[in-house]
């Protein structure tokens, strides 16, 4: 039997507190619904469904600590950039997950208005969460090493893929304009020396 969904790292007082003022009760009711539409309709994951359910909870909690009963519609910019202000102020959150629960906003007011509980998202034009990329890791010589020798060069096969990764290490070419290669590709009489030029 599925588990019902409940909200994660709310105290029992917290939750208590939202359900006591009415506006934000009616905000919470749409939350369960809300799950099921990432899930039929957008083709997300439980967890990522979960977490999203979760975040919103905490910014229901935080209304309520504000004093603000409020319904979806009643929200405004202000109020939501107070809300991730807090969140990375008062609450050890990082980018990541202030740019998650901006995220969990965003698709909660597209599922309010897609499904005609609201005229106009009034959050509209806040910039949506995006996940901060760090620098990619290099290889250490030894992995570069393990990497370089895993062809076995006694087959074409292995000839053709160990040359592949020479060249991907040597030139910086996208795994995508390597496979676009073919002779074509090559320049041997090029002035500045033999090249390979890639499109």
């Amino acid at each position: 039997m599925k588990k019902p969904w409940s909200p994660k790292k709310l105290s029992l007082e917290q939750a208590a507190l939202i359900d006591t003022l009415p506006r934000l009760s009616r905000f919470k009711g749409y939350l369960e619904a809300f799950g099921q539409y990432l899930l039929a309709e957008r083709n997300f994951s439980e967890s990522t469904k979960a977490n999203y359910q979760s975040d919103l909870m905490l910014f229901l909690s935080y209304l309520a600590d504000q004093g603000l009963d409020l319904e979806p519609g009643d929200l405004t910019p202000d109020i939501v950039r107070a809300y991730l202000a807090w969140c990375k102020q008062v609450r050890p959150h990082g980018d990541a997950s202030r740019a998650r629960r901006t995220s969990a906003l965003k698709h909660f007011f597209r599922y309010l208005t897609e499904n005609k509980h609201l005229a106009a998202d009034p959050i509209a034009i806040l910039r949506s969460g995006k996940h901060p990329r760090g620098l990619p890791k290099p290889l250490s010589e030894e992995e570069l090493r393990r990497l370089l020798n895993a062809p076995d060069p006694e087959k074409l096969s292995g000839l053709r893929d160990r040359a592949a990764l020479e060249l991907l290490y040597g030139s910086g070419f996208r795994v995508s304009e390597l496979c676009g290669l073919n002779f074509g590709s090559l320049d041997l009489l090029n002035e500045n020396g033999p090249c390979a030029r890639v499109t």
